[in-house]
């Protein structure tokens, strides 16, 4: 069975110059049977007014069945070694999206398969720029990660250690600058703004007709 939900979040900018707030549709897709489970998070940047290269991308995580052994994957990388995770909207790296997305991930995975082990997360030296690295472990540590290694906030390199999904945490920085609206609400608020540009522009015609006059 496959299920599908939508909802609009508002983005408020933290890291950018930039006053009005982001709008992103975030489809969430589910599936599930008897020894696994899927999860894909797609998003689309909805303020295309704005020039980004990359205005869309997806978050996934899964859970499967291995013999006795049931484990959760909080990536699209395979089981054996899970990768690393890109925020796909050039431009708003840093305002707690990817915060948001991983926080649903998890709450998905401990509504399905609590007990699961979580596959291990690898921090790999080239995955990370210097500006980014601090943000990076300072995400996975957030949910409740531990890694080998110097575990420090500059890490470059490391596997964390076995947990089970019950065990993770969930991060809930995002409510920071990040509002959750229903997608027809959404939809009302657009069509509202139209009509109102709307009945400017008639009014706007009437006026040059009659100083035409």
């Amino acid at each position: 069975m496959i299920l599908y939900k939508h909802i609009v979040i508002k983005v408020k900018p933290i890291r950018s110059q930039r006053k009005d707030p982001w709008h992103i549709l975030v489809q969430e897709q589910e599936s599930h049977d008897e020894e696994k489970g899927d999860l894909t998070l797609a998003y689309w940047l909805l303020s295309r007014h704005i020039s980004h290269d990359r205005d869309s991308g997806e978050f996934k995580a899964s859970y499967r069945m291995f013999g006795d052994k049931l484990q959760a994957s909080l990536s699209p990388r395979s089981f054996i070694n899970n990768g690393a995770l890109f925020l796909d909207l050039d431009g708003l790296e840093g305002n707690h999206i990817g915060t948001y997305l991983m926080n649903r991930i998890v709450q998905w995975l401990q509504r399905n398969c609590p007990k699961a082990e979580v596959s291990c997360v690898n921090l790999l030296r080239g995955q990370a720029t210097v500006d980014n690295k601090v943000r990076r472990n300072k995400f996975w540590k957030g949910f409740g990660l531990i890694f080998d290694g110097e575990n420090s906030e500059t890490q470059e390199e490391g596997s964390s250690r076995p947990i089970s999904v019950d065990q993770l945490v969930l991060c809930e920085t995002w409510k920071e600058n990040i509002e959750e609206i229903m997608l027809f609400d959404h939809l009302d608020d657009v069509n509202q703004k139209i009509q109102e540009l709307i009945k400017r522009f008639e009014y706007n015609d009437i006026e040059k007709c009659r100083i035409g006059k």
